[in-house]
């Protein structure tokens, strides 16, 4: 999973120096279990479609 985050980050393209880059909002995935990996991929593909998320930040944490 890390290597394939990795391989999208380097097939992006670079901005130039002088631009800047805008984030409109993270969903970073703390799960643990099957269950809760299921359950993070269904919430980001909600989260990409709530309108109002930039600058937001949202970790899902599981614990067992």
């Amino acid at each position: 999973m890390r290597l394939l985050i990795l391989m999208l980050l380097m097939a992006m393209p670079l901005p130039s120096p002088g631009e800047d880059i805008e984030l409109d909002g993270m969903l970073f995935d703390r799960t643990l279990t099957r269950f809760g990996k299921e359950f993070i991929y269904y919430y980001a593909g909600y989260w990409r479609n709530l309108p109002g998320t930039q600058g937001f930040i949202v970790t899902v944490y599981e614990t067992g």
